[in-house]
């Protein structure tokens, strides 16, 4: 049974490049050296005879390899970790680089001859789900040494991938969804199917009015689309906005609107600080670009937010808002379901929907997660390697896993990763383009987002009771966005 859980693993990785297992900086503090020696006793403690080459079949070799061209604070974690690996284990990185086509054949040629031909594969999570697809994707978690209980890995997370066979989670060929993936929530109790008026906008006299099918149908058959959820919630809007007092924090954004006499999409409600605006998640930001171009992403997501229709909430008072029922419509992660599930016993029933498609034509429903984004795979064949075979990649790959320190610090100041975590567990990437997702998420949590999102709420909230134009919540957007922007892109 395939599971809808993994985690959305930001840059980093090109940290899989750091190792937060130990430092190389001399002015490292006390407690991070502690933190390094504590977290590099929990790696398998294993002796090897000999040096042995640790194959690794890839599509970007710039990942693993040294090199002067790549960006140093990125050299110097691959340095980091290749000379830890040979210290540690006598492991020397041997990167083979090898295209789709090419890689499927030589794994299937390895398989049918029952041979090890490379200790790890990283190449996009969507050529991975083509390896797995294909049977060429080996069990992480039979490896001896592949340590769960280790400190660079969060079990409460990591554990449900494993019996997936893989480090990602194939929620169908064409899809991956993670832990930290955003779906909307709705609470069954208070969405309603709009009604189906004639052209008129009339029900014929005598008929029963006709509604749309419920929302998960409508998913099903592939036309959710962002204009299809406004009028979902336009149509729920009375059902939350009777449900339970007057509370301006919340009732202002969508199914309080149509009391206004503004026009607000009910996507207001929204987002928990993660707002979906126009074409946002089409546009990229690669970490090659440089300063002035990540400045133009950066200004092109100021205007997005400072674009009408879907204004940022803040998380808690979204969060309250919807187990309150005060919103029909919520959207969060994919651990956000723990928590839904005691409110189960409050008598709500909860569903879960993909984040909307822009149209009907577009061919899938997209996760928001790049699945360009590398990940790390072992091949078939290594489950049937000799012990000490095992022993070893598996030793490599946990001690490869931890990533950050210093080195990390340093790539996100530079603004080189989108975000910088304590706890690098999400870390199994080794090459990430920051879609659109990435950036939002980024300004959410390392930015002024909540001051935007209290300039949103302010702002409305004064128009409504003060007829305040809304004008004025550009300029509020404006200044805390550009804030974020002169903080961080200079």
């Amino acid at each position: 049974m395939r599971k809808l859980m993994s985690f959305i693993s930001i840059l980093l990785v090109l940290a899989l490049a750091g190792c937060e297992n130990v430092s190389y900086h001399e002015d490292s503090s006390q407690e991070e050296l502690d933190r390094n020696q504590q977290l590099e006793s929990q790696l398998p403690d294993i002796e090897f005879d000999n040096e042995r080459d640790f194959v690794i079949f890839t599509d970007s070799p710039a990942t693993f390899l040294e090199d002067e061209t790549t960006p140093e604070a990125i050299n110097t974690a691959i340095i980091e970790r290749n000379a830890f690996l040979r210290a540690k284990y006598g492991a020397n990185v041997v990167v083979q680089e090898k295209d789709t086509e090419t890689l499927i054949n030589e794994l299937d040629a390895a398989q049918k001859a029952g041979k090890v031909v490379c200790d790890m594969i990283s190449v996009s999570a969507k050529d991975s789900v083509k390896l797995y697809t294909l049977g060429l994707l080996g069990d992480m978690n039979l490896l001896p040494e592949f340590n769960l209980e280790n400190g660079f890995f969060d079990k409460s997370l990591f554990m449900p991938l494993a019996t997936n066979n893989s480090l990602y989670l194939l929620a169908d060929p064409c899809t991956l969804v993670y832990d930290s993936t955003n779906v909307i929530y709705f609470n069954r109790n208070l969405v309603k199917s709009p009604e189906i008026k004639e052209e008129s906008g009339e029900v014929s006299e005598g008929e029963e009015p006709k509604f749309a099918p419920d929302v998960e149908t409508l998913a099903m058959q592939g036309k959710w689309t962002w204009d299809k959820f406004n009028e979902y919630a336009r149509a729920s809007a009375p059902n939350s906005y009777s449900s339970s007092g007057s509370n301006m924090n919340t009732d202002n954004f969508g199914f309080g609107a149509e009391k206004t006499g503004f026009e607000f999409p009910a996507a207001m409600w929204v987002s928990a600080n993660k707002p979906f605006v126009s074409n946002s998640y089409k546009t990229s930001l690669e970490l090659s670009m440089d300063i002035e171009e990540t400045k133009e992403i950066a200004q092109y997501f100021r205007k997005l937010y400072s674009a009408r229709g879907r204004f940022p909430l803040g998380d808690n008072s979204a969060k309250k808002a919807f187990e309150e029922g005060r919103i029909a419509f919520y959207c969060n992660d994919l651990n956000y379901l723990y928590t839904l599930r005691d409110g189960s016993s409050k008598g709500e029933e909860y569903g879960i929907l993909p984040i909307p498609k822009y149209s009907e034509e577009q061919e899938n429903y997209r996760c928001l997660i790049n699945t360009d984004a590398h990940v790390i795979s072992v091949p078939k064949t290594l489950e049937t390697a000799d012990e000490e075979r095992k022993a070893f990649v598996s030793a490599v790959i946990s001690a490869t896993c931890g990533a950050g320190g210093e080195t990390a610090k340093d790539a996100y100041l530079k603004s080189m990763l989108g975000m910088y975590l304590n706890n690098n567990a999400e870390v199994v990437l080794t090459k990430t383009i920051v879609d659109s997702a990435v950036f939002d998420f980024t300004v959410t949590y390392g930015s002024e987002i909540y001051d935007i999102a209290r300039g949103t709420i302010n702002a409305v909230t004064n128009h409504i009771t003060e007829g305040v134009h809304l004008d004025n919540y550009l300029k509020i957007a404006d200044k805390y966005f550009k804030g974020y922007c002169d903080t961080n892109f200079q």
